[in-house]
């Protein structure tokens, strides 16, 4: 068994990937924290958003490259540069090829 693509595989994962398609059911949950733990937690760079506020989004994705699995995601909110953003700090995914693809 060869772990090598030949050009036809190579030619068809080129046309499936030129067209990926994607879809979630998700819902989130905010919350408040402290702003001691946002400035704990965030990387050098990065500042604390206006709000000591987070986010837990759970759900359900699918993906035409690697089809449907599970999605847990926690984030706070931050700024970088003092452009508004969130900062994840988990996510879990169920399945490997999600994991794989990213």
């Amino acid at each position: 068994m060869s772990y090598v693509a030949t050009p036809e595989e190579v030619r068809a994962w080129e046309e499936l990937s030129s067209k990926p398609s994607f879809s979630q059911e998700l819902i989130t949950v905010d919350f408040t924290t402290t702003p001691e733990f946002i400035k704990s937690v965030i990387p050098p760079g990065f500042e604390p958003g206006d709000e000591p506020r987070g986010h837990i989004s759970l759900g359900t994705m699918e993906s035409r490259l690697c089809g449907e699995f599970d999605c847990v995601m926690v984030s706070i909110d931050v700024k970088f540069r003092g452009r508004p953003g969130a900062h994840m700090l988990e996510l879990i995914i169920s399945g490997d090829t999600p994991v794989t693809w990213g």
